[in-house]
C-alpha cells in the first residue's frame, strides 16, 4: 500500500527575465549584518572590489561566453553578489545563467549596484577602486 507524500516546499523559482526596477540594488537586512561584522569602511570597499569583479565577468558575458564560460561567471556573480547583499545583482546572473540573452542586462546591473553603494559608502567614490 502506497501512502501519499505529504508535499514539501520547494525552492523558489528563479524568475525568468532580469530585474527592471523591482528588485531593490542592495539587501538591506544582509548589508547591516555584514557592516557590524566589517564595519562600515571595509564592507564599502569590500562591495567595491567585488563589483570591480562584477564588472569584468557582466562585459564578459554581454559579448557572449561559452556555455561553461556562461556558467563560470554567472555562478561567480550571482553567489558573490548573494553574499554581499546585492540582490537585484544577483536575480539578474539567476537569470542570465539559463537565457543567455538575459546576460546583456547584467552590465547595466552592475552598473546600478555601484551606483547604490557609492550613494552609500561616497568615501571611496567615483569610479573603480584601485586594485
Amino acid at each position: 500500500m502506497t501512502h501519499p507524500v505529504p508535499p514539501t516546499s520547494a525552492p523558489a523559482p528563479v524568475a525568468s527575465a532580469p530585474p527592471r526596477g523591482g528588485d531593490p540594488p542592495l539587501d538591506e537586512a544582509r548589508l547591516a549584518e555584514l557592516s557590524s561584522e566589517v564595519g562600515p569602511d571595509d564592507l564599502g570597499a569590500v562591495l567595491r572590489m567585488f563589483l570591480d569583479e562584477a564588472t569584468d565577468a557582466a562585459d564578459a558575458l554581454a559579448a557572449g561566453l561559452d556555455d561553461e564560460g556562461r556558467a563560470r561567471a554567472t555562478h561567480m556573480i550571482r553567489s558573490g553578489a548573494l553574499n554581499i547583499g546585492l540582490s537585484a545583482l544577483a536575480h539578474g546572473a539567476a537569470c542570465a545563467a539559463d537565457r543567455p540573452e538575459a546576460a546583456t542586462a547584467l552590465p547595466r546591473l552592475v552598473a546600478e549596484a555601484r551606483a547604490a553603494v557609492d550613494a552609500r559608502w561616497p568615501a571611496a567614490a567615483p569610479g573603480r577602486s584601485a586594485a
